[in-house]
């Protein structure tokens, strides 16, 4: 796991106009406040999504919680090292690992991949994290209509749109980045 600025958490987020279903889904996964395990979290670059996911870890760091916090593609990348190392058992134990931790997180969705393999391998981590009810978080700054129409990702996506076990959430913020400091 690794956290980018252990200064992001929900003290110092600045809620603007958009964030507030993130706001409140993340802080209720964070607390342990909602009974549901899943959450999806999408929004354009820079609206807040990787703060409000390093804000969860933190509390959840502070609760005695550890998590496994990796971008989707650095989750694939460790797959494929593993499975390059021309030793299979090796990919299974590592994706094995992921399937089971209590606690996951992947970011960026959709960045840096698009194959088939890789498609399959998050449909059934996914698969098998929803079988157990296993918390975890997704982020993506793609177009969730667009995704939607992408190949395998409806699959995935359809997991996460289940009401009774998730929260499929937009943070409709803009920028944080191109805005001036108020």
């Amino acid at each position: 796991m690794r956290i980018t600025c252990m200064d992001n958490t929900f003290e110092n987020f600045k809620p603007r106009p958009g964030t507030e279903l993130s706001l409140r889904a993340f802080k209720a996964l964070a607390d342990g406040t909602t009974d549901k395990p899943f959450l999806f979290c999408y929004g354009t670059t820079g609206c807040g999504k990787t703060h409000l996911i390093e804000a969860t870890i933190i509390r959840w760091l502070e609760r005695g919680i550890i998590c496994r916090y990796y971008t989707v593609g650095e989750f694939l990348a460790l797959l494929k090292a593993a499975m390059n190392d021309n030793d299979r058992a090796d990919e299974a134990e590592l994706f094995g690992r992921f399937c089971n931790a209590p606690y996951l997180v992947l970011d960026d969705l959709g960045l840096e991949y698009g194959t088939k393999w890789e498609y399959s391998r998050l449909e059934e981590l996914i698969r098998r994290r929803d079988a157990e009810r296993l918390v975890t978080i997704m982020a993506t700054n793609r177009d969730i209509q667009q995704l939607q129409k992408e190949g395998d990702v409806p699959r995935l996506l359809s997991r996460f749109s289940d009401p009774a076990v998730s929260e499929l959430v937009v943070n409709g913020a803009i920028d944080y980045r191109l805005r001036e400091e108020e």
